[in-house]
């Protein structure tokens, strides 16, 4: 009953990852490649093998709790990322383009593959248990960072076309991580808070894409303001720890 029960378990928690694994290669899938080979696709398993080949190193020569997640993160996630199927029927398509752009195809998925292998078990042998929790950390922090930015977006209202939520959060974030490089930290605690929380704080694409609501004009005072206040406020968070 209790191996029956795990192995439920098991399967739900791998169709979960496999979910957010098919999810995110079909994202992946939706960016524009330019010619006629199927980068995208070649790229995806390449970082599906070196993630997995990374993973599968460090379990066998560290003893983790990181274990429990093998099958949501190897079996689902990066199971459900790669494909099989979709490389041997864009090989099928190469081929009516010309044999050479099959070959080369093949070639380069299997070769890079190998490589990503090689990688992949060089950079799980070096990773300790200390980078798992470290890791760990930056997505905590990236996670509360992003929340704090969601609720600061959705509160607070613009006073001008330039003092935005946005020029907001990427202020403060600015003025912090120029403060905790003047002070320094240990490196878990450094990459929790810059990594993690201050990055996940600011926003560099949702400035972007604002920009774009404003005329050609607008939009170089826009990105002008943010850039030159950002080094006002890194500036400010470095000389706060000569006054205090």
């Amino acid at each position: 009953m209790q191996n029956q029960k795990n192995f439920l378990t098991e399967l739900l928690v791998t169709g979960l990852g496999g979910a957010i694994g098919g999810a995110t290669r079909y994202l992946l899938g939706l960016v524009p490649i330019i010619g006629p080979m199927p980068v995208m696709t070649m790229l995806i398993n390449w970082l599906g093998t070196l993630l997995l080949a990374m993973l599968g190193a460090y379990l066998a020569s560290h003893r983790s709790r990181l274990e429990r997640w093998q099958s949501f993160l190897g079996t689902g996630v990066l199971g459900g990322f790669t494909t099989f199927s979709t490389m041997i029927w864009q090989v099928h398509q190469q081929l009516f383009i010309s044999v050479a752009n099959a070959l080369v195809y093949m070639i380069l998925t299997l070769g890079g593959g190998l490589i990503m292998l090689k990688l992949g078990n060089y950079f799980g042998n070096k990773i300790g248990e200390a980078h798992v929790w470290i890791i760990l950390g930056v997505a905590i922090g990236s996670a509360l960072g992003t929340m704090l930015r969601y609720s600061v977006l959705n509160t607070w209202s613009a006073k001008s076309k330039y003092f935005t939520a946005v020029f907001i959060v990427n202020m403060v974030g600015s003025f912090a991580l120029g403060y905790l490089m003047a002070i320094g930290a240990t490196y878990a605690m450094h990459s929790f808070w810059t990594t993690g929380v201050i990055a996940g704080l600011t926003t560099f694409s949702t400035m972007m894409t604002q920009s774009g609501q404003y005329t050609r004009g607008q939009q170089a005072w826009y990105l002008a303001w943010q850039i030159i206040f950002g080094m006002i406020f890194f500036s400010a968070g470095t000389a706060l720890i000569t006054i205090l």
